[in-house]
């Protein structure tokens, strides 16, 4: 229903609408991990580095990690040993351009 009213948008109105409704239904730890992926260099970093980018506690860290991860808003890469994750550019730029001038609730 929600993608019908946005079919009549150009592609860039229809990025953010999708961007915007992926937002709207992530949790705050989510959402902080997100932000703070903005951060991590494009070929990925590892948890670690996400960790303390975020604030985010390491229980909550796991799980928003994998409900991006299940969102396909954060991409793993590597081995089990060497886990990378990271963002699509187009993520980025959503995160970068749109979430920063949305007022704080």
């Amino acid at each position: 229903e929600d993608l019908r009213h946005a079919q009549n948008e150009t592609s860039t109105n229809l990025y953010t609408f999708i961007y915007e409704h992926a937002w709207s239904n992530l949790d705050e730890a989510a959402r902080n991990v997100l932000l703070a992926m903005v951060l991590v260099p494009p070929e990925g970093a590892e948890l670690s580095l996400i960790a303390a980018a975020s604030q985010v506690a390491p229980v909550d860290l796991h799980r928003a990690i994998q409900t991006l991860t299940q969102h396909n808003l954060v991409d793993a890469r590597g081995t089990i040993q060497q886990r990378m994750y990271t963002i699509h550019g187009l993520t980025r730029t959503f995160l970068q351009q749109q979430v920063a001038q949305w007022p704080t609730p």
